[in-house]
């Protein structure tokens, strides 16, 4: 009869570089290392070894494949080989390793050794508690199916919190695409809740011109900050970009600056397919749908001669560079119809 004692189940991944890269991943193996005795008396020569894991001590399920190894020494039986499962089958949850024995190599007998050996803590420092990493090098943080090279799942309020606690300058997340074509993004977030925000961004500073958003880019075509309601619908009024300002002194919801001082710069502009380009609804007295000093929907300013604070232009001969309806009109100062200089 044929039984197996584990000397030892030596805590030691195989060897690991200094530096490890996301390119150059730390293996997976663990040493095994045991002790084959025939009627008692520790056997020498070689033998055929087979390793299976699985979920319980006794009948369960199979844990991942089978690793087999042909003609393994044996002295005074003493054993050592080298296991790799990967690092999927270790989710955190109790494992236990099975061993099947041919002695002599290739003599047609195998023996399964009992009782199955409990997989210790050696091989689950490949899955630090709560992180969970796949043989492909992707870790995941409450998931043990990660999506991309850091997914984290939480059913709590925050998910993930980054914080930069330089006394100046610094940034607590810097995402960057390097991408020299195609659609490329650096950020991608997504919401499904109907009074939720994709992106949340807080400037809790009390003095100086500090962002809460800030968007640039050096694409001669590209846009810095882009908004998209994609909501077709009949009466559907989602929104592009939203802006909104608490300030009662000169706040502004939504600010455009175009300080290129040559060609047709705009510091905002508006396009639309039907309805209306830009918009500005006034809903009380001493505010404004666009930027003004007075109670108006849009308003337009210039301090600068030649200028124009409102202009606008249409090329077909039936249509409005402006259009006026309902109440009043009002005109201060010299009125041209057909002359610039009136």
């Amino acid at each position: 009869m044929m039984r197996m004692h584990i000397a030892a189940l030596i805590p030691a991944l195989a060897a690991l570089p200094g530096v490890v890269s996301a390119q150059t991943l730390a293996g997976t193996e663990f040493t095994f290392q045991g002790q084959l005795k025939q009627n008692g008396i520790p056997v020498t020569g070689q033998a055929d070894l087979q390793f299976v894991l699985f979920d319980a001590a006794t009948g369960g399920n199979q844990i991942g494949s089978k690793i087999g190894f042909s003609f393994v020494d044996v002295s005074n039986g003493l054993f050592t080989v080298q296991l790799d499962f990967g690092a999927d089958v270790f989710t955190g949850d109790a494992r236990w390793l099975e061993t099947k024995v041919e002695f002599p190599s290739g003599e047609g007998n195998w023996t399964i050794l009992s009782p199955r050996q409990p997989v210790t803590a050696a091989p689950y420092a490949l899955q630090t508690r709560g992180l969970f990493c796949n043989d492909a090098g992707d870790v995941g943080i409450g998931t043990t199916n990660p999506q991309s090279l850091l997914h984290i799942v939480n059913d709590e309020s925050r998910t993930l919190r980054v914080r930069n606690a330089a006394t100046s300058g610094g940034t607590a997340i810097l995402a960057e695409a390097t991408a020299g074509s195609g659609y490329a993004m650096a950020l991608d977030a997504y919401t499904s809740s109907p009074d939720g925000s994709t992106i949340y961004a807080f400037n809790e500073a009390e003095s100086g011109k500090g962002h809460s958003f800030f968007g640039e880019t050096a694409s001669p075509d590209g846009v810095a900050i882009y908004g998209y309601a994609a909501n077709s619908s009949e009466h559907s009024t989602g929104i592009g970009v939203y802006g909104r300002s608490k300030s009662d002194d000169g706040g502004t919801g939504v600010y455009g600056e175009a300080t290129n001082a040559g060609g047709a710069t705009y510091g905002v502009r508006g396009v639309a397919a039907s309805g209306s380009g830009v918009r500005g609804d006034h809903n009380a007295t001493g505010n404004y749908g666009s930027l003004g000093t007075s109670s108006a929907g849009v308003y337009g300013r210039t301090a600068q001669s030649s200028h124009y604070a409102v202009r606008g232009h249409t090329s077909v001969m039936d249509g409005y560079a402006g259009y006026f309806t309902g109440g009043r009109s009002y005109f201060e100062g010299y009125l041209g119809l057909g002359i610039k200089e009136p």
